[in-house]
This record gives C-alpha cells, sequence and structure tokens, in this order.
C-alpha cells in the first residue's frame, strides 16, 4: 500500500511522523514522508518528498504574505500524495480531507498529543487540570473553532483556488466525527491513559520513536530570519535597531535554553533596548522558569523508554 505520511511543522512534529513512516516502510508499505526538506536528514528508507517550505510565524500582512506561500505548500502536498492510498495528516489544516474529496483515498488523522474530545480532562492547550466533565469537552471545541477561524476562510479558497473542490460548510473537525475517520495518538497510555469516552475508532498507539542515535542527526539551518519569505523577490523585514541582545541569567537560560548559555541565541533573548522592556522580560522569564523546569523533567522522563516500555513512576 502507498501511505502519504504529512509532517509540515517543526521537527517535534516531523520526527514522530518519520518513525511512523519507516515502522510502515518496515511492513512493506511504500511509505512517503512529506515534510519541509530541511529535515530530509532524519528520512532514512523511505521515498521522500520533500516540500520547499519552511515554518512560519505570523506577520502583518497574513493574507498578502502568507496565502501565497500556503497555496504553494497546498500544490506541492496535493503532487506528493495524488497516488497515495491512505493519507495520514494532522488535523489541523484539514489536508486529509481535502485531499480525499480530490482523489477519493482514505485517510487518516495524526495526533501528538490526545487532542480528541473528553470529559476526563481539558483540551491540553488549556493550563488547567480540569473544568469539570462539561467544561473538559467544551474546551476541545473551543480550541477547534479557534483554529478553523484562522485557517477557515484561507483554505477555503485554496480549495478552489489549487484544487477545484467547493468550500467545506461547516468545522471539518465535525466533519470527521461524524464520518468515524480513523484516529491515530502517538501517546503512551501509560502516561495518559486512554479516557473511557473515546470512541472505538481512536486508537492510543504509544509514542513513535526513531533509534536514540537519530537525536544526534544534524539538520541544516533556518533560514536568514531578516528575510521572508526566503525567496527571491520576496518581501524583507525592515531592520530594528531598537532590538539588541540581552544576556540571560545563567539559571535561567540553563532551564529555557537547556544548558547555561547554551541553545538558541547562545542564551540571549532580542528585546527593545529600554529600561522598562528589559524589566518586564526579566520578570516574564523567571515567572515562566518554574514551569519549565517541571515539564523539561516530566519530558525527559518519559522521553527514555522504548514504545510499551514507559517507565509507568514517569507521570
Amino acid at each position: 500500500m502507498r501511505v502519504a505520511v504529512l509532517a509540515l511543522g517543526s521537527r517535534g512534529d516531523t520526527q514522530p511522523c518519520v518513525a511512523l513512516a519507516q515502522g510502515l516502510a518496515a511492513r512493506g508499505h511504500e511509505a512517503t514522508l512529506v515534510a519541509p526538506e530541511r529535515f530530509a536528514p532524519l528520512a532514512v528508507g523511505e521515498r521522500f518528498a520533500a516540500l520547499r517550505f519552511v515554518p512560519l510565524g505570523f506577520v502583518r500582512g497574513f493574507r498578502a504574505v502568507l496565502e501565497p506561500l500556503a497555496a504553494e505548500l497546498v500544490a506541492q502536498v496535493d503532487d506528493a500524495c495524488a497516488d497515495a492510498d491512505l493519507v495520514l495528516a494532522p488535523a489541523l489544516g484539514a489536508m486529509g480531507r481535502h485531499l480525499h474529496e480530490r482523489y477519493g483515498m482514505p485517510y487518516g488523522i495524526l495526533q501528538f498529543q490526545p487532542s480528541e474530545p473528553t470529559g476526563e480532562f481539558p483540551n491540553p492547550l488549556i493550563p488547567r487540570r480540569t473544568l469539570g466533565r462539561v467544561g473538559n469537552r467544551a474546551s476541545f471545541a473551543v480550541v477547534e473553532r479557534l483554529g478553523w477561524l484562522m485557517l477557515g476562510r484561507m483554505m477555503n479558497r485554496l480549495r478552489g483556488q489549487v484544487l477545484g473542490l467547493r468550500p467545506l460548510r461547516g468545522s471539518p473537525f465535525a466533519a470527521d466525527r461524524r464520518d468515524r475517520v480513523p484516529v491515530l495518538c502517538g501517546v503512551s497510555p501509560l502516561v495518559v491513559p486512554r479516557p473511557h469516552d473515546w470512541p472505538d475508532y481512536v486508537h492510543l498507539t504509544g509514542y513513535w520513536r526513531l533509534p536514540p542515535d537519530s537525536d544526534r542527526v544534524a539538520l541544516p539551518p533556518h533560514p536568514d530570519p531578516t528575510t521572508f519569505p526566503p525567496d527571491p523577490g520576496g518581501a524583507t523585514l525592515p531592520p530594528r535597531p531598537d532590538l539588541t541582545a540581552v544576556p540571560l541569567p545563567p539559571d535561567v537560560a540553563a532551564t529555557v535554553l537547556g544548558s547555561p548559555g547554551g541553545g538558541v541565541g547562545g542564551g540571549a533573548a532580542a528585546v527593545a533596548d529600554s529600561g522598562a522592556e528589559r524589566a518586564v522580560v526579566g520578570r516574564a522569564v523567571a515567572g515562566r522558569t518554574g514551569i519549565s523546569r517541571k515539564r523539561g523533567a516530566t519530558w525527559r522522563a518519559t522521553a527514555g523508554g522504548t514504545r510499551g516500555e514507559e517507565r509507568s513512576g514517569s507521570h
């Protein structure tokens, strides 16, 4: 079976998809990983359909600047997946549904955190342990609604302009559940026990992991962040002489960046060059330190085993 696995994001989104694609290939399927081309060094053994794409942030002129790049991305995904027998893709952006409507192949949804509505805990983006059963379920609807409000109009325009499809009516999240589209949630049941109210088409599979030495694979650097978009003739961000690099205290740098003075930017943060703004940034970073330490410890504890061998004491 020809399976296309879409990974449209950072390394945290891409590396589990590489492991999933490798597992499919090991079982005799023809797996294609569709991902930003800078992650090509991670892909060993798959047919790698690389995208000329880098993760994008929010910018002024969202539609004028981002939409042409998104149109190119959708066209490349469409070309990479046209002959697939099955598409596995994240829910945000509804690419699996778009390709299903265009070509007729089945699709499944990939989750890297438990994002299926449940009454047992709120959406992982909500910083609360619980909102009550009704509030917990409602939190998933709120997050999904906000995500589609952000992307829905643009995606519907691209459905027509690039894929020749009619606009979607209503939320694709609700449509996926109505159609009982299979969901693969790449989280360990030892870390998040399967909620009792999840439907049977949602599968808690355990983490999708590469061999341990894969974490040391060197990736090419990001393009120069002062140019956006990265292609010739694109707009360039104006220089910001009011920004300066402010070194973080060693203990804060160790928590936020992983080692004293190490990590991205060498332990420095760019902020507006004024005393008041420096003080605000300092308080904000210091206020996040405790949370960062706790989350880092939890991640290190749960990431050490292999699927089915996660340490139950990690949570």
